[in-house]
């Protein structure tokens, strides 16, 4: 400074030291970091971590567990933005506890895989598998077991089960005695009715396992054979000549079985009854 011929005033004029902010994301696919730059000495800036979806802020590098948070600056500041993977509840249901069990749900991160198995009760079938749940799936709905992936919210998975099926035949002992309806492949729990119908001369007398009821309903609970037992109720007693015209016969007719019939022999004119057919002699008999 160089005095001149008045008096003077000299000023100083000072600007503040700037400082930077750097911000990192630990995983930009997690999320992201914002409010980084260079700014004044002693100014306060405000600086964010913001995860995507799926995913959460832990902390930041210095321990800091605020996502959204002051700065001042009185020196180069950096500082790293921690995110991880955000755990959500997975629940798992059947669509009848009768029916059968599943695999437990649980808590599971975003993206993250779990391998789910339906196990049916005896008389139950696996049918499918139904999700609900934000950007979760399966691999399969209808494969079991399958692999289910963790979406950005709670889900549920359900497993439905089915009815089984089984095989019921019906069956006559001596076909030609009569007939038998209800043979068929049924639900598990199902009532389904089998019938015998006796042909003309025949009676039903029961079922192989002793029942005796016609129709009879029965419940379906596994594979089985059912055999319908028919007995003869009438006869016809045919009576036949040893040649032609030498004779006429009284008794040939329809007879209930174990009816006792009398049989006579009348031989035409210059014949004589000389026996019948099983040695007996006697006429009538």
């Amino acid at each position: 400074f160089t005095m001149g011929t008045a008096n003077a005033i000299v000023t100083a004029n000072f600007d503040p030291l700037q400082y930077r902010i750097i911000l990192t994301s630990s995983n930009t696919t997690m999320g992201s970091v914002s409010g980084g730059g260079t700014y004044d000495y002693n100014t306060s800036r405000s600086i964010y971590a913001t995860p995507k979806s799926g995913y959460k802020f832990m902390q930041w590098s210095d321990g800091v567990t605020t996502a959204s948070r002051n700065i001042r600056l009185i020196s180069d500041t950096s500082l790293v933005a921690e995110f991880d993977y955000q755990y959500y509840t997975l629940t798992t249901r059947v669509n009848s506890v009768e029916r059968g069990t599943v695999t437990s749900g649980g808590s599971v991160p975003y993206t993250q895989i779990k391998e789910l198995v339906a196990i049916p009760n005896y008389g139950y079938v696996f049918k499918n598998w139904t999700v609900s749940g934000a950007g979760s799936s399966l691999s399969s709905t209808r494969s079991n077991p399958t692999l289910f992936t963790m979406g950005t919210e709670n889900a549920t998975v359900t497993a439905n089960f089915d009815y089984d099926k089984f095989d019921i035949t019906a069956i006559a002992e001596q076909p030609q005695m009569g007939t038998v309806s209800g043979s068929g492949r049924y639900n598990y729990l199902s009532k389904q009715y089998i019938s015998a119908e006796p042909g003309a001369r025949y009676r039903f007398v029961g079922w192989s396992d002793g029942n005796t009821e016609n129709p009879r309903s029965i419940t379906i609970t596994q594979d089985e054979t059912y055999t319908a037992i028919f007995e003869q109720t009438h006869a016809i007693l045919t009576v036949n000549p040893s040649e032609k015209n030498v004779g006429t016969f009284d008794g040939p007719g329809l007879y209930e079985v174990g009816e006792k019939v009398f049989l006579q022999a009348n031989p035409a004119p210059y014949y004589r009854f000389v026996k019948w057919s099983d040695g007996s002699t006697q006429n009538p008999r």
